[in-house]
């Protein structure tokens, strides 16, 4: 009898201690993936690649905003990346289905670039944006949304100057996330970069634009005059 007594206090014991060991791990796995609080406006759990909208293909011409049904009406093109307009508690990029975004993004076009319509062909891409909470996320999740859209913004770069360029000037634009995008692909962009002999200037716009960049990325040059060519206006 007392033999048994001691085997059920040491299931007892073992059974505590698995339960201790199951609450310590789940305090643990609650800690290295915790959710956002309700008051985030965005999407309450951690980026994770598997969950992003499917990649747009940029030989399909529904995945642009713009193009010109005459390539050749002027001979300066205008490349456009549009600031946020897309709203998500449940994404972190905007899926190319989301009518609403895409709409905010002509409408944002005509309001501040609208006046390029006057000059240039214009190309404008859509493209996995990231949603406006990144303003407020974590800063890894803020980075993962970024590198996401600008993987769209290069690879529609990438496809312009190989079917649609022709070896025309260019005028590259964008505003605010948009403008992010650009200054990015003026860093590391290996197509952009080559084709800068023939960029007529950057418009940069809503971002930041300072000066360990132009030291640390030669070509980038901010512009001195209204007529200088191949450098970055910003403001």
């Amino acid at each position: 009898m007392e033999n048994e007594n001691i085997q059920n206090m040491k299931r007892k014991i073992i059974q505590w201690f698995l339960f201790v060991l199951f609450l310590q791990l789940a305090a643990c796995n609650c800690a290295s993936t915790s959710d956002y609080p309700d008051s985030f406006s965005g999407p309450k759990y951690h980026f994770n690649k598997v969950d992003t909208p499917a990649a747009p293909d940029y030989s399909h011409s529904d995945n642009w905003m713009f193009l010109p049904a005459d390539p050749n009406h002027f001979d300066v093109d205008l490349i456009w990346l549009n600031p946020t307009t897309f709203v998500s508690d449940s994404l972190w990029n905007m899926p190319l289905n989301d009518e609403q975004s895409k709409q905010g993004a002509i409408n944002d076009f005509e309001s501040m670039a609208g006046i390029f319509n006057e000059s240039c062909n214009i190309y404008a891409p859509y493209y996995r944006q990231a949603c406006l909470s990144i303003l407020a996320a974590d800063e890894s999740d803020k980075k993962l949304a970024l590198a996401l859209a600008n993987n769209d913004a290069a690879r529609a770069i990438e496809y312009y100057f190989e079917h649609y360029n022709q070896g025309r000037k260019f005028v590259i634009a964008g505003h605010s996330q948009g403008a992010q995008h650009v200054l990015e692909l003026l860093k590391h962009n290996s197509t952009l970069i080559e084709n800068l002999d023939r960029m007529v200037a950057a418009y940069v716009v809503g971002w930041s634009v300072i000066p360990d960049d132009t030291l640390n990325y030669p070509q980038l040059n901010m512009c001195n005059s209204a007529s200088e060519p191949g450098c970055i206006i910003s403001y």
